[in-house]
């Protein structure tokens, strides 16, 4: 377990993140028949991007969740950012096509927002927890090598 993320892999965030996936690929396939009016209203290319958006930030989150290492925990961090800043602007493309009939949406992509927040916290945390951990037990070792008069191995 040395070196792991240890809250990835929820099947609720696992879910999640593959239904985003699968939006965003379906929304960039038929643009024309799946975006709704906030979306159909940006100009041309912003609404294709905030779908392919969509499918990087949450295949990146999705790679990251499977690869349990600070790399891991690094990509599932950037994928989750890239997915609130895409949900930021959807947000405000609601409020400013749907004006307060958005209200209800546009809450639940604040909900969003706030969700990926958090997770990227709390990834920060645990990349300081094995950081420490990893500083830790280099120091117990070099004590141990001291103790035991143990040479220091070459690099």
């Amino acid at each position: 377990m040395f070196g792991e993320i240890r809250s990835g892999r929820h099947p609720h965030e696992v879910g999640l993140l593959i239904i985003m996936f699968l939006l965003g690929a379906l929304g960039l396939l038929f643009f024309s028949k799946l975006a709704n009016q906030p979306v159909r209203s940006l100009p041309y290319p912003f609404g294709h991007i905030l779908f392919a958006g969509l499918v990087l930030g949450s295949g990146v989150t999705l790679g990251g969740v499977f690869w349990r290492n600070i790399a891991g925990a690094l990509a599932e961090r950037i994928g989750l950012l890239s997915l609130t800043l895409h949900a930021a602007s959807y947000t405000y493309a609601i409020i400013a096509v749907s004006g307060i009939r958005g209200l209800n949406l546009a809450g639940f992509m604040v909900y969003i927002i706030g969700a990926n927040l958090w997770r990227i916290h709390q990834i920060g945390r645990e990349i300081d927890q094995m950081e420490a951990l990893r500083e830790l037990t280099a120091r117990e070792g070099a004590a141990v090598r001291d103790l035991l008069q143990i040479p220091p191995e070459e690099p």
